[in-house]
């Protein structure tokens, strides 16, 4: 990892302190599944402001932000 991406992770993780998460397509997500329990990943493919679609293996799922821990990684489709 190059100086800049770490230095923009930093500053990523610091707003998020602050402001809290703020989930973008892409990024890649801690959640726990209905019905099944325990804690899976999964991709944000799309957000509305209020809520966000998930990818989880073959299904998507919707989830509210505070609801997501963003693992620091992102996908590009």
């Amino acid at each position: 990892m190059d100086a800049h991406t770490r230095e923009a992770a930093g500053a990523v993780v610091g707003m998020t302190e602050t402001y809290g998460y703020s989930p973008t397509p892409g990024d890649v997500v801690r959640v726990e599944p209905p019905f099944i329990g325990g804690i899976t990943t999964g991709v944000v493919r799309a957000t509305n402001g209020t809520y966000c679609l998930v990818s989880i293996g073959e299904d998507t799922l919707a989830y509210y932000p505070h609801e997501m821990q963003w693992t620091g990684e992102r996908v590009e489709d």
